[in-house]
């Protein structure tokens, strides 16, 4: 479930990191939470490829529908954290962007 700090938090990143406007922003969010999106576990970054930037998160990623932007073909990407309240496990929101097809294949390495 997104509360109103997640799509705050999206919206901010994206606009002021990538320069995107909201119906950009949208439509990566739309790609990334599409039911055609795959969940797969964070990968390791680039300088440890034995570790996982977290063991409590995931990614959800569309390999199925790009996103145009400008002329460059993008895919959605949600990252995602396990998360507990009492007895309660779920995955929360935790940021959305937008991957070149070279990130799409360090992800699935």
């Amino acid at each position: 479930m997104f509360s109103v700090e997640d799509v705050r938090h999206i919206l901010d990143a994206r606009s002021k990191k990538d320069g995107l406007n909201a119906e950009q922003i949208g439509t990566i969010v739309a790609k990334a939470y599409s039911p055609k999106s795959l969940v797969i576990p964070n990968p390791p970054t680039e300088d440890s490829s034995t570790t996982r930037r977290s063991d409590q998160q995931s990614l959800m990623l569309n390999t199925q529908q790009k996103v145009t932007i400008g002329s460059t073909k993008y895919y959605g990407v949600a990252v995602l954290e396990i998360r507990a309240e009492g007895a309660r496990r779920y995955l929360a929101p935790v940021t959305c962007y937008h991957a070149t097809e070279a990130k799409k294949r360090r992800i699935f390495k």
